[in-house]
């Protein structure tokens, strides 16, 4: 199924009356897919009211961890404090997934390009997120745990541990994985 394909489909499942519930007339945007996403489908949403990310999740797995519910409310829970630099939460739809937000302009860092600046600008994000009235409230809400949330040193080498373990364990079936390997 083609990015084009998957809108087509989501128009026809309710997006043009979600974005319209948001205040976003769909038949004068330009949807655009984005790349890079592995879990989800994502979208930029040009329209006469404004640039907006929209979001299909996808179901959840064995965990049943609900992403957008854990993301939806973590990013309001940032809005509501004044984090700078994190999408505004506009609507989400829990029966069909999908989560709308503003789109903030960005761009991947290559690894081999990212410099002291970047390291210091995500340290100083790290730590507004982690300043005790905002760690307190996130612990007040039912948010839940992102994929391979980290609370301790020992989590973080137990999630690599078990990244090792699925890359040694792959049979591989193409270049790509031979060099995973």
């Amino acid at each position: 199924m083609t990015p084009e394909t998957i809108v087509e489909s989501l128009s026809i499942n309710g997006l043009n009356s979600f974005c319209e519930s948001a205040g976003i007339l769909v038949e004068k945007a330009v949807i655009k897919p984005l790349d890079g996403g592995k879990n989800n489908r994502v979208y930029r949403v040009d329209s006469p009211g404004g640039r907006y990310l929209f979001k299909v999740y996808a179901p959840p797995g064995l965990k049943k961890r609900n992403r957008l519910q854990t993301e939806y409310r973590f990013l309001a829970l940032l809005q509501a404090h004044r984090i700078a630099g994190v999408p505004e939460p506009v609507a989400c739809d829990h029966a069909e997934n999908m989560a709308l937000y503003t789109f903030i302009e960005g761009k991947k860092v290559a690894r081999q390009a990212a410099g002291q600046d970047d390291i210091d600008a995500a340290m100083d994000f790290l730590t507004r997120i982690n300043l005790p009235h905002i760690r307190q409230a996130a612990e007040a809400l039912p948010i839940g745990e992102a994929a391979e949330a980290c609370f301790s040193r020992q989590d973080h080498f137990n999630c690599v541990d078990l990244r090792l373990a699925r890359l040694t364990a792959l049979k591989p079936e193409a270049s790509v994985d031979e060099g995973a390997k």
